[in-house]
């Protein structure tokens, strides 16, 4: 996302206590600078392949309603294949079956993280 659009929708979407988490782009710092917001960078590397990716995405939780405010935490784990491979689907079968309580640790690693943020936010 282009900067330009970037600052009008955190201006919209973030009150003075928000932070903003992001992987580090430059934009988002900028933006949350300029906002008088809290950035903070989160960065995960592990030796993975260029197309395989983690999304970590942070947002108001809609559940709550009233005077209670919470937060939104999705971690997606993401892996690729060799499209063309016809054994591609077998390949990720195996990375899932080995990868799986390490995404699950490091998915909690994360929330622990972000949640720490806020704690920290609130002192």
């Amino acid at each position: 996302m282009q900067e330009k659009q970037l600052k009008p929708l955190l201006a919209q979407l973030a009150s003075t206590d928000s932070v903003v988490v992001s992987d580090g782009y430059n934009s988002y710092a900028k933006c949350a600078r300029e906002l008088g917001l809290q950035h903070e960078i989160i960065v995960v590397s592990e030796n993975r392949p260029v197309l395989d990716e983690i999304n970590t995405i942070v947002r108001p939780s809609i559940q709550l309603k009233d005077k209670n405010r919470g937060i939104f935490v999705q971690v997606n784990d993401h892996y690729t294949a060799d499209s063309t491979n016809s054994s591609s689907s077998m390949q990720l079968s195996e990375v899932f079956s080995e990868k799986f309580e390490s995404s699950i640790e490091r998915s909690e690693a994360i929330i622990d993280h972000v949640m720490s943020l806020a704690n920290r936010q609130e002192s």
